[in-house]
């Protein structure tokens, strides 16, 4: 092997550790022979940055706003499934717009985990962020993580509503979720309340009692 490919080759292992891209690489590996070493590296980062990003089908899935949350993905695994979807509020006092960062920061600083626990949260204006990567445990409902995506709304929903825009948006995210894993949300059990597994009041009364309305209308 020349010292050109051998550069590559070293290159590509260290962008794309994981088996997962393998054929991502094989797929390219014909263009670097027309390639300088710049462009072939260039060409790398391109590949690696968009295999990163989740494939999410436009057309069923509401837009997501990822804030490059730097999250440490030691101890965190793969999910086993996808079979429930578990409804969170974040409680904070006096019905706080917490966002997904300061999340990840208390999750990670404060509780030690990975990083935030939930893979997605609705901010009261409605606009939905990235949690942790949804192909991974979350931690948001205590023995009930590796087969669930955790959604959590921002908010206290003991002491306050949950917006109109927070409400649309979970039942487009549902919807979404639904289509994408074949979810049959209207049965029982497979879009919960953290309450309905754990005991806790999360994700408040006034949220909880509008689950059945994100049920009916998430289609």
């Amino acid at each position: 092997m020349n010292r050109r490919n051998f550069i590559l080759g070293a290159a590509a292992v260290l962008m794309f550790p994981s088996e997962a891209f393998a054929k991502t690489i094989v797929r390219t590996e014909r263009s670097f022979a027309k390639m300088t070493v710049e462009e072939a590296f260039k060409d790398l980062e391109t590949i690696r940055d968009s295999a990163l990003k989740p494939e999410i089908n436009p057309a069923t899935m509401p837009e997501v706003i990822d804030r490059d949350l730097i999250l440490m993905t030691d101890d965190m695994t793969l999910r086993e499934a996808t079979k429930r979807i578990i409804v969170h509020h974040t409680g904070t006092v006096k019905d706080r717009d917490m966002s997904a960062r300061e999340a990840h920061l208390l999750h990670k600083y404060e509780c030690e985990w990975a990083g935030i626990g939930y893979h997605y949260m609705i901010r009261k204006n409605g606009l939905i962020e990235a949690g942790r990567p949804e192909q991974f445990t979350g931690a948001h409902a205590y023995g009930n993580n590796k087969d669930s995506i955790g959604i959590a709304l921002s908010g206290n929903f003991e002491i306050a509503d949950p917006t109109d825009a927070q409400i649309e948006s979970l039942v487009k995210l549902v919807a979404g979720l639904k289509s994408k894993y074949s979810l049959p949300i209207w049965e029982k059990g497979v879009v919960i309340g953290h309450r309905d597994v754990n005991d806790t009041k999360c994700p408040g009364e006034n949220l909880y009692d509008m689950l059945n309305y994100v049920r009916n209308n998430a289609i």
